[in-house]
């Protein structure tokens, strides 16, 4: 579920991390810093700039804990955001953390994300410290980003195995799997009777450009929204039902003002045997 200003550590989903030796000690390390899209498994973001209500996610790797004997690390980790000004604008202080890795303690993905509220503007910061609470280490990694005016649009966009937006996704999978895309439309106008009109448009384009369909996927909300609502949450699912590349097209349209929004993301699809 979409949380605001959350701070994690999870699991990553790639290759089996190296292994450095049971009990063995190094040099704590956040490296692999990347601000990405579609959540924390998602691909390095080709830009840091942002709409209020969007989401920002930094992901690293925490490497150099020190584990014991079975693997168990034990840490500390906190975030604080800073406006332009450099005020402290949200502080999540220093939380006792520890896990155990059975693939071995030599890398641990972890992530900070931050819900952007609606009064932000301008370029903030957010900084994430790691503390190894076995060798008193301390690291920091921090990454800026930039909130635009308010503006129609898509935001929070991330990828979920569920359509109830609670296990993350990477952009990728095999056949017979579904992926949901989950995101909101914000700063949409209503009608007479309080009620918006988007309509969102999903097109599919295979790696040559082509689009795989004549006719896009096509959704629309146009009632039951409560009033005064400042979003529009959708949940919506694609199959991946070949291997290859692939590029998906998300264009929400206000009906209403005529004005629209359009990104694009990458979507891979592998052979089960590869």
């Amino acid at each position: 579920m979409l949380h605001t200003l959350v701070l994690a550590a999870a699991m990553g989903l790639g290759p089996a991390q190296e292994r450095t030796g049971l009990g063995s000690v190094g040099q704590l390390n956040l490296t692999n810093v990347r601000v990405t899209f579609g959540g924390q498994f998602g691909p390095t973001r080709p830009d840091a700039r942002y709409l209020p209500g969007d989401l920002f996610f930094m992901v690293f790797d925490i490497e150099g804990l020190r584990a014991d004997a079975q693997g168990k690390v034990q840490y500390t980790i906190g975030m604080s955001v800073t406006d332009p000004a450099g005020k402290i604008v949200f502080e999540n202080k220093p939380e006792a953390k520890e896990a155990v890795i059975p693939l071995g303690p030599a890398k641990w993905p972890a992530m900070a994300n931050v819900l952007i509220g609606p009064d932000m503007k301008g370029t903030f910061t957010c900084s994430v410290t790691v503390t190894d609470r076995a060798s008193n280490e301390t690291k920091k990694v921090d990454r800026s980003f930039e909130v635009g005016e308010p503006a129609f649009g898509i935001v929070a966009f991330r990828m979920t195995y569920d359509m109830d937006d609670r296990v993350p996704a990477p952009l990728h999978g095999v056949p017979g799997q579904t992926l949901v895309m989950q995101f909101m439309t914000i700063n949409f106008a209503v009608d007479a009777m309080k009620q918006p009109n988007n309509q969102v448009e999903v097109r599919v384009f295979d790696s040559a450009g082509r689009q795989n369909n004549e006719q896009p996927q096509t959704y629309f909300v146009n009632k039951g929204v409560k009033e005064e609502a400042p979003l529009i949450p959708w949940s919506l699912p694609i199959q991946l039902s070949r291997p290859g590349s692939f590029t998906v097209e998300l264009r929400a349209t206000d009906m209403i003002t005529n004005k629209s929004y359009k990104m694009r993301f990458p979507i891979s699809v592998y052979k089960t045997n590869d």
